[in-house]
């Protein structure tokens, strides 16, 4: 709280908030750029399954999430985007994950975007099939009642 006193003696209190985001305080090489990461951020839950623990980089601690299969830490690209990524403990560092696009799986994606094509024709032709249906008896009840 801060007192303000003005020239006629008059008084005024102000209360002052700070807001601090936590910066991080270890950065390491990621793709074309550096991935800034964060220790212990405020308000952040460790994702489901993973569990949180320390390890140290550069004489800094960091945060490490673990699941027993993947390690992972929470850091910031030079655009600003927050988001988990790999982590490799025993080498401290970022890691991209490694999966190649082979020719079989495009063949498979190429098959499954014609079926979903397929499947929705098929779904507005029955659409389709249901309202000419309810038109022709909405038309023949007309003409019966018209008789």
């Amino acid at each position: 709280m801060i007192t303000v006193i003005a020239e006629n003696g008059s008084k005024k209190e102000y209360k002052i908030y700070a807001y601090v985001e936590e910066s991080p305080q270890v950065y390491m090489p990621y793709e074309e750029s550096e991935i800034g990461i964060y220790h212990q951020l405020k308000g952040l839950k460790a994702p489901v399954g993973f569990t949180a623990s320390e390890q140290k980089i550069e004489d800094k601690m960091i945060t490490v999430y673990e699941n027993g299969v993947f390690s992972m830490v929470y850091g910031v690209n030079a655009k600003g985007e927050k988001n988990f990524y790999l982590w490799d403990k025993e080498q401290s560092s970022i890691i991209r994950p490694n999966i190649p696009v082979s020719e079989e799986t495009q063949s498979v994606n190429l098959q499954n975007y014609i079926i979903y094509i397929m499947g929705i024709l098929l779904l507005a032709s029955i659409i389709l099939l249901i309202i000419l249906v309810f038109k022709q008896r909405k038309g023949k009840a007309n003409e019966t009642s018209n008789q």
